[in-house]
């Protein structure tokens, strides 16, 4: 009797552990997603309040609360490396940097007919004393090359092995920068520093406007207000130009061209 009953139990541990391992996310590689078409009826993760969640909703037979929100773009990447989640919308650069950098997670990408994006530096409304400024800096650094050498230290062929750096400039006046930090290539912290693409590229900027630099990390969602209340003199996040936002916020001219793309498990 002992015997069968300890048999019980032991069935009973494994057909646990079997509903405990088919409840987990991360073990099946998708099959059923090649293109946007294919994200309806799916739990589709994006960052909150950006292009990756417009172009989500924009799918055809796509509901609302199939659509999950979260913080930031490796926030619903690792959610959906674990099963939480189908697929993840999400800029291409941020995903391909981030699949690139944790391959063990197990994710890889699939390409769609998405429409290009720009991103811009966002000023307040109005002030186009600043706005000017920035314009005119942006110009410089692409026409002498130093854009060039910002853009192939973070995406170039020899990208892993530059040490190309943008001295800064003392100065009395400041050009205090908001960003969240949390998007490499474009920006992350690393020994209590901003870093990145953006973080190279609005140094090269204030150091061509005469400016000290003073870059902050500020969450996604507190952008605009700290821009709107003065915090912060201007944003650099890797933000798409859009008109929605244009209403609230004014932008310079494009710094970079990117697209969304759709990140599914796999390898």
């Amino acid at each position: 009797m002992r015997n069968i009953m300890k048999l019980a139990v032991v069935i009973l541990m494994i057909l646990g552990l079997v509903v405990i391992a088919s409840g987990c996310g991360g073990a099946g590689e998708t099959t059923d997603i090649n293109g946007l078409e294919d994200l309806a009826g799916k739990k589709v993760g994006v960052q909150a309040n950006t292009t990756g969640q417009y172009a989500a909703e924009k799918v055809e037979g796509m509901k609302n609360e199939d659509i999950k929100k979260y913080p930031t773009t490796p926030d619903a990447l690792m959610a959906l490396s674990t099963g939480e989640l189908d697929a993840v919308v999400a800029d291409s650069p941020v995903v391909l940097n981030y699949i690139k950098h944790n391959p063990e997670i197990g994710l890889k990408t699939v390409e769609d007919d998405f429409e290009k994006e720009y991103y811009g530096i966002a000023v307040k409304e109005g002030n186009k004393e600043l706005m000017n400024g920035i314009n005119e800096a942006l110009a410089t650094i692409k026409e002498n090359g130093t854009y060039d050498k910002v853009y192939n230290k973070y995406f170039g062929e020899a990208s892993s092995g530059t040490d190309f750096k943008v001295e800064p400039v003392e100065s009395d006046k400041t050009f205090v920068v908001g960003t969240e930090a949390a998007y490499a290539p474009f920006e992350w912290q690393e020994n209590g520093e901003i870093t990145g693409f953006d973080a190279d590229l609005i140094q090269a900027i204030a150091a061509e406007m005469g400016v000290e630099l003073v870059h902050q990390n500020v969450a996604w969602d507190a952008l605009y207000p700290s821009l709107n209340t003065g915090a912060i003199d201007a944003v650099i996040s890797a933000m798409t130009i859009t008109e929605e936002r244009e209403q609230e916020v004014d932008f310079s001219e494009p710094y970079f061209e990117a697209m969304q793309i759709i990140a599914i498990r796999g390898k």
